[in-house]
């Protein structure tokens, strides 16, 4: 929900008049880069794209995202990702915890102590001993258990059908059923841009620059980034034929929230062109997992000067963490998770001194990401950061002298 804030940033970067050549984004970021990507140009006449996305995401309720079939789990998941401190689920999960062992001990207590017969010390201290195994081990089990089967076989609480409907109906109003449909209008939409020297000087315009687009996603089976559609080619005989919804599908592929996206026998011939197109079968989940902001992709260091910039914005807090010499144990586990997640992006982004004056980061708070059902407020809210966050970036970029410090990174690089 988070991508609310994207489409907020792009609306003002838009509104300034710049216009998108190529993009990329992951999970959320995934959505927000194939709606650029599938909106014609032509809607410029009249206002822009995001101004478009923005009514096509406002009309829209999202708690239908969560698409799990009524019952306890499905309102256990909606509690729990509707309220911020969870202290119902907390309460709820220590009554369920009082009730299993009051159950179980009664129980043990009938199997040891019939009321016909007497007690005696040895029985007590064998009754004890099994109670007491029993606490320590059943419970796990039975939360394992419960756990493996509200997952299913493919190992998430909601099916995610909802959620590629919805972008499967955005993408058709677009005319774009096919990832043919999508190269074709990338490619009859010619980007015209200026290309200019070293020192800035001189430039020859009308200089056609292929458009591209990247999803990142999570490939679980050969342990490996995938870069959709340009690697769909790996997965499909055929990747023209291909509904390219199934790609932003598997980007957003929270695990275990939703289902994985399986590339196999099993895919509808709507979603793969047929069950003799799938090259590779894979199991694929959110990008996230690997590479949550894919500027790298843009980045060319071979040129002295790009033609015009490589944007990047990044949701969620801009402050480091201080280093505490005391921490608690879910925070250091957390920050384990944290680590892996993010060591490709981050590797780059501190690696690259240009990234400073590129990248940007939204505010969103203490707003969940995961609330579907958020309230129209915090809708605003997010959307209002996303603007701000674009206003401060072009009030801080500074074309010239960006093009300058690239021009020495590049007489750097080459004196190495």
């Amino acid at each position: 929900m988070w991508g609310i804030a994207l489409i907020g940033y792009t609306y003002i970067l838009e509104k300034a008049g710049l216009r998108f050549n190529s993009v990329a984004g992951t999970s959320a970021g995934a959505i927000n880069t194939m709606c650029l990507a599938a909106i014609p140009d032509d809607v410029y006449k009249d206002g822009t794209k995001s101004k478009l996305l923005t009514h096509i995401i406002a009309n829209h309720d999202f708690s239908d995202f969560v698409d799990r079939k009524p019952g306890i789990i499905k309102w256990l998941l909606t509690s729990y990702i509707k309220t911020s401190s969870n202290i119902g689920i907390k309460l709820i999960c220590f009554l369920c915890w009082i009730l299993f062992s009051t159950v179980l001990y009664f129980i043990i207590g009938g199997l040891f102590f019939p009321k016909d017969s007497d007690s005696s010390l040895i029985g007590l201290k064998i009754a004890l001993y099994v109670l007491g195994s029993l606490l320590a081990f059943l419970p796990p089990l039975v939360v394992y258990w419960g756990f493996k089967k509200s997952l299913g076989m493919k190992f998430g609480l909601n099916p995610g059908n909802k959620a590629r409907d919805y972008i499967r109906k955005v993408l058709g109003c677009m005319k774009i059923h096919t990832t043919k449909d999508l190269y074709d209008k990338l490619q009859s939409e010619v980007f015209t841009a200026s290309t200019r020297t070293g020192n800035g000087d001189e430039s020859i315009k009308g200089s056609k620059v292929t458009k591209r687009i990247v999803l990142i996603a999570s490939n679980l089976t050969h342990n490996r980034i995938v870069k959709f559609p340009e690697r769909a080619l790996d997965y499909f005989h055929n990747m023209e034929i291909v509904d390219p919804s199934l790609f932003v599908r598997a980007s957003m592929s929270i695990p275990f929230f939703f289902e994985c996206v399986s590339v196999d026998n099993s895919l509808s011939d709507r979603d793969s062109g047929g069950p003799g197109n799938i090259k590779m079968s894979a199991r694929f989940v959110d990008g996230g997992m690997l590479s949550n902001f894919p500027i790298r992709e843009f980045h060319n260091s071979s040129k002295a000067v790009p033609r015009f910039p490589t944007l990047g914005v990044r949701l969620g807090i801009n402050e480091k963490e201080d280093y505490h010499s005391t921490i608690k144990l879910s925070k250091y586990l957390g920050s384990f998770l944290s680590t892996f997640r993010g060591f490709y992006d981050n590797d780059f982004i501190e690696g690259n001194e240009e990234t400073k004056a590129i990248v940007k980061t939204i505010e969103t708070g203490d707003i969940s990401w995961l609330n579907f059902s958020m309230s129209k407020q915090d809708k605003i809210t997010l959307f209002q950061n996303g603007a701000k966050a674009a206003c401060e970036h072009l009030k801080d970029f500074d074309w010239k002298a960006y093009k300058l410090l690239r021009n020495n990174l590049y007489l750097k690089n080459i004196a190495k």
